[in-house]
């Protein structure tokens, strides 16, 4: 599968952002599209949209599983293990998790003027701009689901015009995901952090 560095950035910053302290956690179980738009030098395009699945458990652990095109297996994932404070990143295909102590800081408010209301994955959600850390221009659109923490959805487009999308689709807020979806699978070779 092709990846952009926009979309591991994207991936890697979409799981990281949910991540911040908390005394109760709303749990939910929602589908997901994340859709990569990438223009490569030369003007050549090239579209990847790929399914997948996350999740929040009521302890505030994380599972997002990705499955590409026409796979029945998830390619690539992030599983947040809450007690543990470790982030693993799940690459499948060659059977691996690689862990790393996840500091958990507080989720920064929304900046700037709300830019609209939309009904995202069945639950109605507030849009905000999402400025770039470099030039403080947008550079994308945040969307959280009313009177919660749940992002429904993200975009961000790179300097280049590609442009990265993740969208919840089916949420189901305050259901408690099943607890095996929060466990490394037991055939995965496994990297812990060093302490």
């Amino acid at each position: 599968m092709k990846r952009s560095k926009l979309l591991h950035s994207i991936v890697i910053m979409t799981f990281a952002v949910h991540l911040w302290s908390q005394t109760s956690w709303v749990p939910y179980t929602a589908k997901l599209r994340e859709t990569i738009n990438n223009i490569y030098p030369g003007g050549k395009q090239e579209t990847i949209v790929n399914e997948g699945i996350k999740a929040r458990n009521s302890e505030g652990s994380i599972l997002e599983e990705i499955y590409s095109p026409n796979s029945t297996k998830p390619d690539h994932g992030k599983l947040y293990i809450a007690p543990e404070g470790i982030a693993y990143t799940l690459n499948f295909p060659q059977n691996i998790a690689v862990g790393v102590h996840q500091k958990l800081g507080r989720m920064l408010e929304p900046k700037g003027q709300p830019i609209g209301r939309a009904v995202i994955g069945g639950v109605t959600a507030t849009g905000y701009p999402m400025l770039s850390a470099q030039t403080k221009q947008p550079e994308g659109e945040i969307w959280i689901a009313d009177g919660s923490d749940i992002i429904v959805k993200i975009t961000s487009t790179a300097p280049g015009g590609s442009k990265y999308t993740q969208e919840l689709l089916d949420v189901k807020i305050g259901e408690e995901p099943p607890n095996s979806l929060f466990s490394l699978p037991k055939s995965m070779a496994v990297s812990k952090p060093e302490k």
